[in-house]
């Protein structure tokens, strides 16, 4: 290494030479880099790149005489020597670009290389200068210069000026479907046949290959050649016989009636459709290991049919399953074809990763947009940049973008866009008398205030609410004060004691007592402002006792309580403890709440008829205590039962039992009678049944019942449900025991009453007051619990037969009651909504009316369908580049964006979402989308595209046979408003088209696969199409249009040996729907289709394969579906009254769709004689062909004959082919 100095312009210019190369040239201070150069010792390219380094951070771009780096003639040419045939147009290794100003400062798989202003953190600066051979750059040839590197890292410090149009090469590349679509010019060739452009450009081509054009098909071929392309049903004879005639007329309006014709057919949408849904991977199930069905995945089918039936511009067609949620007023309809891309797989095993299947389904649906739309198999882009084609990894993942923001969702739709009309209509009109309802009730509520409070007072007068005691007496043991405030609740002042009673002595005016309500209630003076004296305001209720008088000043009798609920927690069995003797637990709410109990009177026996507590409607939960008796009547200790009533919801014909049960002293109850019976009482029939002999009853006794040999049950008055949980009937004098069931938790089964004679008759005037005038009424709260007493409280009474508003359907509920006893101004806003809404169902006025609204709302238009669509997510999630594909290691970050070789993007708004996506698919500046699908239109009328390979139009897949055509094509299906079937009628008008496709020695040499279009093309039939052929040649083809999907019969081992759910086979008319509707589960494909090439609507598939085996002569020859075609035919045939030529020739006309030749005639006569003669020696053979056809005896053997001609020409290739 040696110095060399020389002068420019009279500043010292030093250059360091090693090995004969300029390394380096800057202007430096001679004394400072001298030094700096000849101490250097370390590795040759280590050395160059460090000189060059540091004396670039020694001057810097401000040093005298320094000019900025001119990225034309400085850099430019080391990216075109150096970098870009790794990283141009054609290659993009590490989906990294450095001939584009755009990608280049975009960055790659790996991050952002080229970071402005910051040389020390761009990546490309830091591969360039990597000393380690495997990852320095580039990887071949020789490293570069120092001064080289020197340039680049200054031009970065300088800030990396990239002129817009000093690109070292363009953005598109320059393969030929990248390239912008222009219409080109029309050959000028005139000729018999040609009928349009595309007859010109076809002649011009042939011309070229010195071929000439086929003639036309005859008359019969073409026009079975357009059913089979425009709806996929042969014509009949019928239709056959019309167009001939209208030919001798005018030949090409008869053409032209029968293109129009089938091109408005409902069957135009199926047939079209077909080709749709091979694209948009449907299938009736969701794939994977369970491959659960998908019972509506047919509504998106529905749309798809009518849509294409409605020739929904192709561009709208586009939108709307890409983004129609995303369109402005998207109906339900529109939403729903969305569900195009909710054919991907889905799996629904138990312990799956769901979010790694989101994201294999986003990949799938970038992969089937770009194949569909774009004909690019972008799919090796997951992992990293394309090998062939100008799509980076990064620009996979701002593709991955649009549809990582959308959520799946199921809505609620119209089975059709004219059902959906329809319900909008239905709607609409239900809306307006809905409205009208409500205005009345509007109107009539002014007044409803008015009626509330005269409503109110009437409940007040008639003691039908919670009343407050007169006159209160009270009274502590402990000796603390009790106090009365405004509310009338008892405030206790005072020390708490160990142990605490209350007695509380006043007058009523109410005739009868039927229960007692206290509440606990909150006050701020007590501990943690509870309604209790204990320290976190807690209170325990050990008993609750109380005492009542028939006259005012007569004696105090014992007033039974039989039950206790708390209203806020009627699980809460603790209330129930302060009803028993002898215990200190009881009633203990929960603490600092307010708590409302009602404590129950039992019911009252007071003369001969029916007892029992019959519910709601009749029926009830169980058997009803007998004897609890209203206390301070002289009811009778004892009596009789002599029948039953009974209801019960157990089947007719079920065991029942009866039983009286008596207490046998030690907590359980012994059986005293017993009465087994066979139940009468289905279908909601009450039924009456005499005992055969009275059963004597007395005080104490339980009547209970059970039914199917389940447990028995009873019912204590109007609460607890209490059974005794036997698994049989018990017998006589056997001891059961009872326990208690909340009544909320068990269905109402039974009904039971009982026809109750007392020894001694009760006047039930002796339970009123005897003097007219008040009673008197005591009640003691006992507290056993040290200084856990109540502090604040309230007491009220009531007459109603049922508090707690079980018993009385048509009273007013307790709670309702509860809130009319508060004064008007103490209410809550809760309460006053409450007493509001409550009145207002039993307004005079009001109700009336809110029934009908009521009633009328049953009858609101509702939609059933449901529809599988895409929505956009709410919250956005953030886009990752997936390193090697794995959705969990995440690279850079990435938004929206599309591929930069195509053209860009103008969102919306700030952001790009889907629907800029498929406006962008469909812009006319995109030279992929139209070329696509004029395409796959060709290859549906020709078997064959003009790009053979219709799912790659990149760098790998097959040249246009006739690019101008193809352009043209392009261009006139946008010109047409992208309307398909105006497209359509334009391929179809043209001579081309109408060619015959009988080949000839000539052309099969020059042209063996038909490129230049020298005649039609002859192929065979999907399996869907072949099986519709028999079905419609049958005469029994259901001709539905949409609907859900059918599930044929299944040949025998076929779940055997593929994964398949419950199979559920159609049956009759269904069986006969069209191939398109067939049932497609994923894991069990139909052995028919799966012969014939269907695809398993796995992935996308843009052309099927067509195959030739054997086993599909087996298939359509002994398939249960094609001989039920073949027999049906068959019949009709010997049936006929026609001669044996007409009917052969009718069979050929059904068939075949043309009249069979002189020697066809003759042959088929032969076979039909030879036939007749086979059957009529073998009739056990007939008969087994004809069985369940309903052929009578005489006809059989012709029937069977005629069953094997319809097989023999249902067999023939003519009928799977298109001519």
């Amino acid at each position: 290494m040696t110095p060399q100095t020389s002068t420019r312009d009279g500043n010292p210019l030093e250059f360091v030479t090693i090995d004969r190369c300029w390394s380096a040239a800057v202007f430096v201070k001679p004394p400072c880099v001298s030094c700096v150069l000849r101490a250097m010792t370390i590795e040759r390219h280590s050395l160059l790149l460090t000189v060059a380094t540091w004396c670039l951070a020694l001057l810097g771009p401000e040093a005298a005489g320094a000019d900025k780096v001119d990225f034309k003639t400085q850099i430019r040419p080391i990216l075109v020597s150096r970098c870009v045939g790794c990283h141009g147009a054609k290659k993009q290794e590490s989906g990294l670009r450095l001939d584009f100003r755009k990608p280049a400062l975009a960055g790659g798989d790996s991050g952002v290389a080229i970071q402005s202003g910051k040389p020390a953190a761009s990546l490309l600066l830091k591969r360039i200068r990597s000393a380690d051979p495997n990852d320095r750059m580039p990887p071949k040839g020789k490293p570069l210069s120092g001064v080289q590197v020197a340039l680049i890292t200054r031009w970065i410090s300088e800030g990396a000026s990239w002129p817009e149009d000093g690109g070292i090469a363009r953005s598109e590349t320059d393969h030929w479907s990248f390239q912008p679509i222009h219409a080109p010019p029309v050959p000028e060739i005139a000729g018999k046949g040609i009928r349009n452009a595309i007859d010109r450009f076809v002649r011009a081509r042939l011309k070229e290959h010195g071929l000439v054009a086929a003639p036309e098909a005859n008359p019969n071929t073409l026009l079975r050649r357009l059913h089979l392309d425009l709806t996929g049903i042969p014509p009949t004879p019928a239709e056959i016989t019309n167009f001939l005639v209208e030919r001798r007329g005018d030949p090409e309006k008869a053409y032209s009636s029968a293109v129009d014709r089938l091109l408005k057919s409902p069957h135009f949408g199926e047939r079209w459709a077909l080709e749709w849904l091979d694209l948009a991977r449907y299938a009736d199930s969701d794939g994977y290991e369970k491959d659960l069905p998908r019972p509506h995945a047919f509504r998106w089918r529905d749309w798809l049919i009518d849509a294409i039936n409605r020739d929904l511009p192709f561009d709208q067609f586009t939108e709307q399953q890409i983004a129609g949620d995303l369109l402005p007023g998207a109906t339900d309809q529109v939403r729903l074809a969305t569900g195009f891309h909710r054919n991907t797989l889905t799996n629904r095993e138990g312990g799956v990763d769901q979010e790694e299947f989101r994201v294999k389904a986003v990949v799938d649906r970038v992969n089937t947009t770009f194949t569909v739309w774009m004909g690019l198999t972008v799919g090796c882009s997951e992992c990293h940049s394309h090998k062939y084609d100008p799509i980076t990894q990064r620009e996979y993942y701002g593709l991955f973008a649009f549809f990582n923001n959308a959520d799946e969702q199921d809505i609620k739709v119209a089975p059709s866009g004219k059902a959906g009309e329809q319900f909008q209509k239905k709607r609409r009109e239900f809306q307006g008398q809905l409205a009208k309802i409500e205005a009345k009730i509007k109107e009539k509520t002014s007044s409803l205030g008015q009626r509330q409070r005269a409503w109110e007072a009437s409940l007040k007068k008639q003691g039908g609410v919670w009343q407050d005691l007169e006159m209160p007496h009270l009274k502590a043991s402990s000796g603390a004060a009790l106090a009365i405030g405004t509310d009338r609740s008892i405030r206790v002042v005072g020390e708490p004691g160990n142990s605490e009673t209350y007695t509380i002595e006043a007058i009523t005016r109410l005739d009868r007592l039927s229960a007692i309500r206290l509440q606990a209630l909150p006050d701020d003076s007590l501990p943690s402002r509870g309604p209790g004296r204990a320290v976190d305001g807690r209170f325990v209720l050990s008993g609750l006792t109380a005492r009542v008088s028939s006259t005012s000043n007569g004696p105090l009798v014992n007033l039974p309580l039989s039950n206790a609920r708390d209203l806020g927690r009627l699980e809460d069995a603790t209330v129930l403890q302060s009803l028993e003797e002898g215990t200190p637990d009881g009633w203990n709410p929960k603490a600092a709440q307010p708590s409302t109990a009602v404590f129950e009177v039992a019911s009252t026996v007071a003369k001969t008829g029916w007892v029992g507590n019959p519910l709601s409607g009749g029926v009830q939960d169980g058997a009803a205590q007998v004897f609890t008796v209203y206390a301070g009547s002289p009811a009778p200790a004892s009596g009789s039962i002599d029948r039953l009533r009974y209801w019960s919801k157990s089947v007719k014909g079920a065991a029942c039992g009866f039983y009286l049960l008596r207490p046998d002293g030690a907590g359980g109850f012994r059986v005293i009678q017993k009465h087994d019976i066979v139940s009468k009482g289905g279908g909601g029939a009450t039924v009456e049944l005499v005992l055969p002999v009275p059963w004597s009853v007395q005080r104490g006794d339980v009547l209970a019942n059970s039914s199917n040999g389940g447990p028995g049950y009873r019912v204590g008055p109007s609460t607890d449900l209490v059974y005794f949980p036997v698994k049989r009937f018990p017998g006589k004098n056997q001891t059961v025991s009872l326990e208690k069931l909340p009544r909320f938790r068990e269905s109402r089964r039974y009904f039971l009453q009982a026809h109750f004679r007392p020894t001694v008759p009760v006047d039930p005037g002796q339970l009123k007051r005897v003097d007219g005038t008040v009673r008197r009424v005591l009640i003691q709260l006992t507290q056993s619990k040290a200084r856990q007493s109540l502090g604040r409280f309230r007491v009220q009474f009531t007459s109603v037969d049922d508090p707690l508003g079980l018993d009385r359907p048509q009273g007013v509920p307790s709670s309702i009651l509860q809130i009319v006893t508060v004064p008007a101004g103490d209410r809550t806003p809760r309460q006053k909504k409450t007493l509001r809404d409550y009145y207002t169902t039993v307004d005079p006025v009001v109700a009336p009316l809110r029934k009908k609204l009521a009633e009328f709302k049953k009858k609101e238009p509702k939609l059933v369908a449901t529809g599988h669509v895409m929505v956009r997510r709410g919250t956005p999630r953030t886009t990752h580049i997936h390193k090697r594909g794995n959705f969990l290691d995440r690279g850079a970050a990435v938004t929206e964006h599309t591929p930069s070789f195509l053209h860009p993007m103008a969102p919306r708004g700030q952001s790009a979402d889907r629907l800029d996506l498929a406006r962008w698919i469909t812009s006319p500046k995109n030279p992929l989308t139209a070329r696509v699908a004029a395409n796959q239109v060709w290859k549906q009328l020709f078997g064959r595209g003009l790009v053979a390979t219709s799912e790659d139009f990149g760098t790998q897949g097959a040249v246009p046979t006739h690019p101008e055509m193809l352009d043209w094509l392009a261009t006139r299906f946008q010109e047409l408003g992208w309307s398909r079937k105006r497209f359509i009628r334009l391929i179809v008008m043209s001579g081309t088209y109408r060619q015959s496709s009988a080949a000839v020695a000539e052309q099969l040499k020059r042209d063996p696969l038909n490129q230049w279009l020298a005649r039609q093309n002859r192929f065979r039939l999907s399996g869907e199409l072949i099986r519709d052929q028999y079905l419609a040649a049958a005469g029994i083809l259901n001709p539905r249009v949409g609907g859900r999907s059918f599930r044929p019969p299944l040949p025998p081992g076929a779940k055997a040996i593929q994964f398949v759910n419950k199979w559920t086979e159609d049956k009759g008319e269904e069986l006969r729907r069209r191939g398109l509707y067939i049932h497609l589960q994923r894991n069990l494909m139909l052995p028919m289709l799966m012969t014939f090439d269907r695809p398993d609507g796995i992935v996308s598939c843009t052309r099927r394969e067509r195959s030739n085996t054997p086993l599909q002569a087996l298939t359509l020859l002994n398939g249960s579906i094609f001989v039920d075609a073949a027999r049906q035919l068959g019949r009709q045939l010997a049936e006929s009254d026609e001669s044996l030529s007409e009917r052969i020739r009718t069979a050929y006309l059904r068939t075949l769709g043309r009249e069979p030749s002189p020697f066809e005639a003759e042959r088929v006569q032969k076979l039909h004689l030879k036939l007749s003669q086979l059957f009529q020696n073998d009739k056990q053979a007939a008969a087994q062909l004809t069985e369940g056809l309903g052929v009578e005896t005489p006809m059989v053997e012709e029937t069977a004959a005629w069953v094997t001609v319809a097989r023999t020409l249902l067999n023939l290739d003519e009928v799977i082919t298109r001519e």
